[in-house]
């Protein structure tokens, strides 16, 4: 910069020269820096005009107060600027971007902004738009609208006033009946087809936004349901583990008459969808709670989660899930008949097979697929010995004599110079070439044919 100056002076310099402007100016250009810098996305001009002119307390907005964006970026002596049709309004820099973090003004944003986004959804014009309005129509009458209604919770979980708190209970004890409820599930993914706003209570909301202060408020208001079902099947349960809020799920596991082991649409419990989402903290949430079924299967394949960690070799959530002394170990699924033994011998999980030999209660010997036979076939030699240092697999003579014949065989293959097992050599070695290597066709337990990977047995 000019005169010696680095950025964060130029920066101060202009802010200075900002707060020596005339009448409501000062006020202008610092609000629209701080929207501009602290957005949970970039605003275009018209919702950030609209923005600005929200009177806090105001119950319906005053036209005359929305300022223009030319007196916007003349407020701002050039810190900001506007793309091409006015699509994104932008700090200068980036640089100027990390010192506004930081500025001692903006302390405050996010409740201030929260604050306002709710002042907005409360304005008189808002509550009488009706929830099934084309989202078009809302955006062109009330620019603001959509952000507000995707980003107020946003603001609120960064900070949050009493005031702000406030007017967000007042929101969401009526939430499905204000068009707000329609802007932010249009913006949610896991949404089934054909899902309506009707029955999203507040403390669905609650749930989606990740609300702790208003999951606690919510609860001391006696009409809501924390059972009640939205038009997909979801209870406020469903919400807050899928998108990971581990607050409130605790607060709702505390609820009185909460159902832990309630399905959605897809029949998973809430268990379920933790486990696909892969997060421990909430596994462990749910499974501390003594009410929570582990062995409750899903639609898709009729797997409860620890079968389903077996067949992937999630070695971390099956010692969760096999530290509830009521979990079975043997269920097998709906599709397949396969125990998490069986799941977890076929594909080679050694880690899997020994955590789940260590349970007395495991039986090594499945109904239909035997884990003896489904180890020896994929040539999982760790898995074939822990099975058979058992010493209760009751797979047949024929069968134990036929994993012993494999392990003798892949030592057999390891002294010998002509050995074509991946395990022994890789398949760019020279030795590999020496003769043609024979091909089978496996079928595994989904029916599934695997023609590089030959059988040894």
């Amino acid at each position: 910069m000019t005169n010696g100056l680095g950025l964060g002076d130029a920066y101060d310099a202009t802010l200075k020269r900002i707060a020596c402007l005339g009448g409501s100016k000062p006020k202008l250009g610092m609000a629209a820096l701080m929207w501009v810098c602290h957005s949970e996305r970039p605003l275009n001009a018209s919702e950030l005009c609209d923005a600005l002119g929200v009177e806090i307390g105001s119950s319906d907005i005053n036209h005359h107060d929305i300022p223009s964006i030319q007196t916007v970026l003349g407020c701002c002596l050039g810190l900001i600027t506007v793309s091409e049709r006015g699509l994104a309004v932008r700090l200068i820099h980036f640089t100027l971007q990390e010192y506004l973090c930081t500025h001692p003004l903006f302390t405050r944003a996010h409740s201030i902004m929260a604050e306002i986004s709710l002042t907005y959804l409360h304005f008189q014009f808002v509550k009488g738009l009706q929830p099934g309005q084309p989202i078009g129509f809302s955006s062109h009458t009330a620019p603001f609208l959509i952000y507000a209604s995707n980003h107020w919770g946003a603001h609120l979980r960064k900070g949050s006033t009493e005031s702000a708190n406030s007017l967000a209970l007042q929101l969401l004890r009526h939430f499905d009946s204000h068009i707000s409820a329609t802007l932010l599930l249009s913006k949610t993914p896991y949404l089934v087809r054909g899902f309506s706003p009707k029955g999203f209570t507040g403390l669905h909301c609650a749930a989606l936004l990740g609300l702790e202060e208003m999951a606690i408020s919510l609860r001391g208001i006696e009409d809501l349901d924390i059972n009640a079902r939205d038009s997909s099947g979801q209870v406020p349960l469903h919400w807050a583990v899928t998108y990971s809020h581990l607050p409130v799920t605790k607060i709702f596991l505390d609820w009185k008459n909460v159902d832990p082991n309630a399905r959605d649409c897809y029949e998973r419990s809430p268990l379920s969808i933790a486990y696909d989402r892969g997060n421990t903290p909430l596994v462990e949430a749910l499974l501390a709670k003594r009410e929570v079924n582990p062995d409750i299967p899903d639609l898709r394949f009729g797997q409860t989660p620890l079968s389903r960690a077996a067949e992937k070799g999630d070695a971390e959530m099956v010692k969760l899930f096999l530290k509830r002394s009521d979990v079975d170990p043997n269920l097998p699924d709906q599709t397949c008949h396969q125990t998490p033994l069986t799941w977890a011998a076929e594909n080679g999980h050694t880690a899997v097979v020994q955590l789940l030999l260590e349970r007395p209660d495991v039986n090594p010997n499945s109904v239909r697929q035997k884990p003896l036979t489904l180890a020896a076939r994929g040539r999982h030699k760790g898995v074939v010995q822990l099975l058979l240092q058992r010493g209760n697999v009751e797979e047949g003579e024929a069968t134990v004599r036929e994993a012993e014949k494999y392990l003798e065989r892949r030592e057999m293959y390891r002294r010998s110079d002509t050995c074509y097992d991946d395990d022994v050599f890789p398949k760019d070695a020279p030795e590999r070439n020496q003769a043609p290597r024979p091909t089978y066709r496996l079928i595994n337990s989904r029916g599934l044919g695997d023609p590089a990977r030959p059988s040894v047995i």
